[in-house]
């Protein structure tokens, strides 16, 4: 295990300090910073980051939620994770989603 902070989504898990150093601007209508360090982690590993967060529909039938995309930009590859509104702290989990998807192990 690294010697830094715990990880932000498994707290018993430390993380390289450098993780949590992000040297590109933060992604747009991305609100919490936890998740803003792990998708300058996937950004990191040369992927164009991209966040939506869409509200539920007028009717209420259609549950708001986070969207966050991964587009490898070598291969074109891409990688979307979705979630929906409700339990609190979407932002962080669909982060941490799009994190496995793309092959970041935030557990160890």
């Amino acid at each position: 295990m690294g010697g830094g902070p715990p990880s932000p989504c498994h707290p018993r898990v430390r993380c390289p300090t450098a993780f949590f150093m992000p040297s590109l601007p933060p992604i747009p209508h991305v609100t919490d910073r936890t998740a803003q360090a792990v998708l300058g982690h996937v950004r990191s590993l040369g992927y164009a980051v991209s966040a939506f967060n869409l509200p539920a529909s007028l009717w209420g039938t259609v549950p708001g939620c986070v969207e966050m995309h991964a587009v490898d930009v070598k291969t074109g590859e891409q990688f979307i994770a979705k979630v929906i509104d409700g339990e609190g702290e979407e932002e962080l989990k669909c982060a941490c989603e799009l994190a496995a998807m793309v092959g970041i192990d935030l557990e160890g």
